[in-house]
């Protein structure tokens, strides 16, 4: 892989016709667009059909791959927009064998390794430390079980769950104090709304989305302070770690250069943009499964993702390839 961090044009699929393949915008007017599909075809489509062109996350190689077939593709000059002003040689993509060969560098035995357990698993005959993930998760599912939950709800102690929710998250560094600043002040006259929509995170039937979206707004009522992608993802994370990624934007966003090189950005906590990450995680974790590291839960995730793209593990590499 090159070491400049080339960036890419956006892979769309039709929502309708995903058998048309992926494409690329060749094309942009006033009122229409005009996209190069897989299928050869270059389809045109007026102003307000554009929604039916979704975009598509794909790992950097494969993309990178897909979009020189592409351009390759096109019968008609390309209009290119105005060109990214970040230099390319920023920094150096880190490929999924890299984070294998970094994890492996810290971790020879993978998720299994001794040092591993210590420093980031932790359990039986580990002292338990706030970075230790597999006590923090049984503290959590044990304090907001579905039939503590329901209890406190029963009886109306809002408070009271809020008061759980502050435990388990003080009791892991997921989450700084900085994240966890909406929650601890949020307004008395909201307690009740996030009871509620907490209740619902954990263990409604809705679709998980509709149910993210509120539990993220009520944080968000707390005058002067703003959700964290943390504090937003932290305990469902912890109750529910086969299910639900914890998420840290700096190395998530490094994660996706190479994984899902098109993914958007956004500081404030979204559904849609939720999703994408799990994606991406799950398929770091199919990957990690397939190189031989089988991890417990996307709590593993999380730290595999921390511990190989943090400046630290660049530094290994660095070493390990000089």
């Amino acid at each position: 892989m090159d070491n400049a961090s080339d960036s890419l044009e956006p892979l769309y699929t039709h929502s309708k016709r995903p058998d048309w393949g992926y494409a690329i915008l060749a094309w942009e007017g006033r009122e229409k667009r005009r996209y190069q599909f897989q299928d050869g075809q270059l389809r045109t489509f007026k102003k307000g059909w554009y929604d039916l062109l979704e975009p598509v996350d794909e790992p950097y190689d494969s993309a990178r791959d897909i979009v020189r077939d592409l351009k390759s593709m096109l019968r008609i000059e390309r209009v290119r927009r105005a060109p990214d002003p970040t230099p390319k040689s920023v920094n150096r993509i880190i490929s999924f064998d890299d984070q294998v060969t970094i994890f492996e560098a810290f971790y020879p035995k993978g998720f299994e390794d001794e040092k591993w357990i210590a420093d980031v698993r932790g359990g039986e005959g580990v002292n338990r430390l706030k970075r230790h993930r597999y006590p923090a998760h049984l503290e959590a599912a044990e304090k907001l079980n579905q039939e503590t939950v329901d209890g406190l709800m029963d009886k109306g102690d809002h408070a009271g769950l809020i008061e759980l929710f502050k435990d388990v998250l003080g009791s892991t560094n997921l989450t700084t104090s900085k994240d966890t600043a909406s929650l601890r002040s949020l307004p008395e006259e909201h307690h009740e709304d996030f009871a509620n929509a907490a209740r619902e995170l954990l263990y409604g039937e809705g679709p998980y989305e509709s149910r993210f979206t509120r539990y993220v707004g009520i944080l968000g009522r707390t005058p002067g302070e703003r959700v964290t992608w943390p504090l937003a993802t932290a305990v469902p994370a912890l109750v529910q770690p086969v299910q639900h990624i914890a998420i840290k934007p700096s190395v998530f966003r490094a994660q996706a250069q190479w994984m899902a090189p098109n993914l958007p950005y956004d500081a404030y906590p979204t559904a849609d943009l939720y999703n994408r990450m799990h994606k991406m995680s799950t398929e770091v974790a199919r990957r990690l499964e397939k190189a031989g590291h089988k991890p417990n839960d996307l709590l593993d995730i999380y730290d595999f993702i921390w511990t190989t793209l943090r400046p630290k593990g660049r530094k290994k590499l660095e070493e390990l390839q000089s």
